[in-house]
């Protein structure tokens, strides 16, 4: 996963998703992630739902397994409401 984050996963699912987004603000989440990508760093979400840290992926342990899958999972939730949004916003502007 951290490979496809180099590669600029995030960068892509941000263009599919969000095209009308503004590009400084693509560029710049595409690049803080691209960089804790490079540096093996993952990110960890607590049971409230808070970023609660990044860890490099050594670090890694079975416990942080929850925490990790909930930091992915906001992430789809992030692109899909941004996606949302903007789907409602292009439908209300079209009438």
């Amino acid at each position: 996963m951290l490979e496809t984050r180099k590669n600029g996963q995030l960068a892509k699912a941000i263009l599919v998703r969000l095209p009308l987004a503004a590009q400084e603000e693509r560029e710049q989440m595409t690049s803080e992630d691209r960089k804790r990508a490079e540096e093996a760093l993952v990110a960890l979400r607590s049971e409230q739902g808070e970023l609660s840290s990044y860890k490099h992926l050594d670090d890694f342990t079975p416990e942080d397994c929850m925490n990790r899958i909930r930091a992915e999972m906001r992430r789809m939730e992030w692109l899909l409401e941004r996606q949302t949004r903007r789907n409602a916003l292009l439908r209300s502007t079209a009438f």
